[in-house]
């Protein structure tokens, strides 16, 4: 996965997005992989870290939670995106 700025998550994630989780999380890291998408964030409350992967459709792939650095966030969620391959009858590297 590549990073990207907040601007073109937000042009992608669209009103998916709930304002409540401004107050639990606060997102730290934006990524994409062909059209597939990622997030990384920091828990307000817990001061862990977790990650989320979307598909082209925007919906959530895969994710996860508890992790002790923005590193290992990153990782998983990079790793998570390379599991996932390319979809059938799908160039998602476009």
């Amino acid at each position: 996965m590549e990073p990207i700025n907040q601007a073109d998550f937000d042009r992608f994630i669209g009103d998916l997005r709930q304002p409540i989780a401004a107050l639990f999380t606060k997102e730290i890291g934006w990524f994409k992989r062909g059209r597939r998408r990622g997030i990384v964030l920091l828990d307000r409350i817990d001061k862990d870290y977790s990650w989320m992967l979307f598909n082209a459709a925007r919906n959530l792939m895969a994710s996860g939670v508890s992790l002790p650095t923005p590193d290992a966030a990153r990782a998983a969620l990079f790793k998570a995106a390379e599991a996932a391959g390319a979809p059938r009858g799908c160039d998602d590297q476009v």
